[in-house]
């Protein structure tokens, strides 16, 4: 599996003249998350943290690049009282956008081929220091499929199937 299509995204990113503006206040910054969708609005997402500011600049993959304002770090529950969000090992990272689609399609095929997916949320990011794709997966029958996928080896790490209807807002 190469990642070559991922690569290609962030070359196209770093070397756009709104990374260069970014980069040149931002010195401290590191690659953090790449997001992807597919279905009826494709879309390529690049993250940047800058500890300095504690803050993430989003880069869309578009021509041309552009890039977000800086925005303040949401931390999830896992990263709750940590200084600074880990960056991606960019040399571990061996399972690009197109080979993680194509792993995800094998499993759906396997494992809930009564499921076709409707649309396609991707993020891959840093978990414990091993760079994992996150996928959710919606699909035409109400589910909702949520697996992680190691970016090393492309290594399902797990899954879930979940209704819908069955999804409550926290109390």
């Amino acid at each position: 599996m190469k990642a070559e299509d991922l690569r290609e995204i962030i070359e196209r990113v770093e070397g756009s003249a709104a990374f260069a503006t970014f980069s040149s206040t931002a010195t401290t910054h590191r690659l953090v998350h790449v997001f992807a969708t597919k279905g009826d609005a494709k879309l390529v997402e690049v993250g940047y943290y800058d500890p300095v500011a504690d803050a993430i600049t989003v880069f869309t993959d578009a021509v041309p690049v552009s890039a977000s304002e800086a925005q303040d770090v949401f931390r999830g529950d896992e990263q709750k009282g940590k200084e600074e969000l880990l960056g991606l090992a960019r040399d571990e990272i061996e399972v690009g956008i197109l080979a993680v689609r194509e792993k995800l399609k094998a499993f759906i095929d396997e494992k809930h081929p009564a499921h076709p997916i409707a649309q396609e949320i991707l993020i891959l990011q840093s978990r414990d220091g091993i760079p994992t794709w996150g996928a959710t997966l919606l699909t035409h029958t109400l589910h909702v499929i949520l697996v992680r996928v190691d970016a090393r080896d492309g290594k399902i790490l797990s899954s879930e199937l979940r209704n819908i209807l069955e999804l409550r807002a926290p109390e």
